[in-house]
């Protein structure tokens, strides 16, 4: 560049440097206008005008130097001719890019959502008509639960009308003597002679059952009582006192009555009976092997209907309803045991044959005079079941 520069300042000052005119042209003219005498003078000897000022050739060094520097100047001025070309060509792959990002951002917003929220893509239906509701059938009435008041047995079952079943095979008295004499027996118990035509048993036994079963319970209680009194061993007594004392809710004396009876016999059923029926929520799988181990020796109608109140309690309906069938099964007669066995087929979706054991339940308190549930509302119950569409 700076021989450049120095090149370019040399023909300047040349181009302003004027020629010089000569000494001789001006000579005549002033000769003319005045002569001189000859004189002999002595001038000095002039060259020759010089010609115009050529510009000075540079030096090779520098001609060597600007032409690198022009060069130099043409390589550092090419690249924006291809920068400015280069534009166009990569705004559509720009472009590109962008449109690729953009898919590829839908894409994954779409998996995600497909994975957390499958159904925002899915096409729902319109809302249906709301269907006709049937009417509502009443709720099925709980079961009774006695199972812990061990009733006395019917006369036709253990041939004595005030005394309760007993699990153990009772042993014949020996031959009873004409006289109206009972031999000796432990605990006074109902002893059959080889001739006789009926047992003996104590009448207050007797008026005490009829009493319970009427649900005079004061009468019951003044009657079993007095036998207890006279025979503290009387286990039938005993008995008779624990159905009255769980009837009246005293839970308590009840117990110990029952214990009372195991000291004497301890495997006495009813007894065990009454005490799983009593602690049986406390222990539900307990009270279950127990009542099954009593069936398993002794089975009795009031130990089945024990189990079958202990399922209802777990909401185990079909083990309850098959225990309440065994109950009434040894037991027919029994209002309770057939109003249970109702409850029972109405929790497994049998209300043709709920309804016919309802019937029958409430026949028989009827005809007994007294029943463990509420008469008015099983007969409510027939008629809800029989106006439901088959």
């Amino acid at each position: 560049m700076k021989a450049l520069e120095k090149a370019a300042k040399d023909r300047g000052a040349a181009r302003e440097t004027p020629p010089t005119a000569t000494p001789a042209a001006a000579e005549p003219v002033a000769a003319a206008e005045k002569p001189q005498p000859m004189e002999l003078t002595l001038e000095p000897l002039h060259t020759d005008a010089p010609s115009p000022a050529q510009p000075a050739k540079p030096p090779p060094s520098a001609s060597r130097e600007q032409a690198r520097a022009a060069t130099v100047i043409q390589a550092t001025a090419r690249p924006a001719a291809p920068a400015a070309s280069r534009g166009p060509r990569m705004r559509p792959i720009i472009a590109l890019g962008l449109a690729a990002g953009l898919v590829a951002v839908a894409f994954a917003v779409y998996v995600y959502l497909q994975i957390n929220h499958p159904g925002l893509f899915i096409r729902q239906p319109p809302p249906a008509a709301p269907l006709a509701q049937a009417p509502q059938p009443a709720p099925v009435p709980a079961p009774i639960s006695t199972g812990a008041v061990v009733a006395p047995a019917t006369p036709a079952e253990t041939a004595a009308a005030a005394v309760p079943r007993e699990p153990e095979t009772r042993r014949p008295a020996p031959p009873a003597p004409p006289a109206a004499q009972v031999p000796e027996a432990p605990r006074n118990r109902i002893q059959i002679s080889a001739g006789s035509a009926a047992p003996q048993v104590d009448n207050r036994l007797v008026q005490a059952y009829a009493a319970l079963q009427s649900g005079k319970l004061d009468a019951a209680r003044q009657n079993y009582g007095d036998v207890a009194r006279s025979d503290p061993r009387n286990i039938d007594a005993l008995l008779g006192l624990a159905s009255v004392a769980m009837q009246e809710g005293k839970t308590d004396e009840a117990g110990r009555l029952y214990i009372s009876v195991l000291e004497l016999e301890p495997r006495n059923a009813y007894a065990q009976t009454g005490l799983i029926a009593m602690l049986g929520r406390a222990d539900p799988l307990a009270a279950e092997a127990k009542l099954k181990q009593l069936i398993s020796l002794s089975p009795s109608a009031s130990v089945y209907f024990t189990l079958g109140n202990l399922y209802g309690d777990q909401s185990r309906w079909a083990e309850a309803q098959q225990a309440y069938f065994q109950a009434h099964q040894l037991e027919p007669a029994n209002p309770d045991y057939a109003y249970n066995l109702a409850v029972g087929l109405e929790h497994v979706g049998q209300p043709r044959l709920a309804v016919d054991f309802y019937r029958r339940a409430v026949d028989q308190a009827g005809n007994k005079g007294r029943a463990g549930f509420n008469v008015a509302q099983a007969q409510d119950r027939i008629r809800q079941l029989a106006a439901q569409p088959q």
